[in-house]
């Protein structure tokens, strides 16, 4: 039987996760330093795709409302860890877990849409006889994380909408058990 304060403390350090690295690692890190140092560098004045770059930025704010908000639903919040491994999120309280990924997803798009701004901004803005190998080291780091964010977020964002289906309808597609026990 688990105790009310492993469940609170599963819950706080489960936010503290998704905080630390959804909405600070990643927005901050790469989004904001990101969006002022590399048309900096690569000699363009904004972005590829500055209205891309608004909804992303924009997508960040209700999603962090939102994970903020699964702490107060009814069962409480995600008690997954910020990883989210089965089977431990098929048994957590429900509501607090889809909120949980529906803010994860929210977040995904948002550094997808980053992602593409700042590959279309290094391949096509750069300033007339800059070649890509006079790039300084930062841009291609973030080339290299842009394309890791395009390639590999979306499949993230496909292990989450399975996950949501396991938790909502009791589809067996992480825990096999489950899904023939409500069949």
């Amino acid at each position: 039987d688990v105790c009310s304060s492993d469940l609170t403390y599963n819950e706080v350090l489960t936010l503290h996760g998704t905080v630390m690295i959804f909405l600070w690692i990643v927005p901050v890190v790469n989004g904001a330093f990101g969006n002022y140092l590399i048309p900096f560098y690569v000699g363009a004045r904004d972005m590829a795709f500055p209205r891309l770059n608004a909804v992303a930025f924009w997508l960040i704010p209700p999603a962090g409302l939102l994970l903020i908000a699964s702490y107060f639903v009814h069962g409480g919040a995600a008690q997954s860890g910020w990883t989210a491994y089965p089977p431990l999120s098929i048994t957590t309280p429900a509501l607090g877990q889809v909120l949980w990924i529906l803010s994860v997803l929210l977040l995904g798009g948002s550094s997808i849409f980053g992602g593409i701004n700042f590959i279309a901004t290094i391949l096509k803005l750069r300033r007339p006889g800059l070649k890509l190998m006079q790039l300084p080291m930062y841009c291609w780091a973030m080339l290299g994380t842009s394309i890791l964010v395009v390639l590999s977020t979306p499949v993230l964002a496909g292990t989450l909408i399975l996950l949501s289906f396991d938790i909502i309808a009791h589809t067996g597609f992480f825990n096999p058990k489950i899904g023939r026990a409500h069949v």
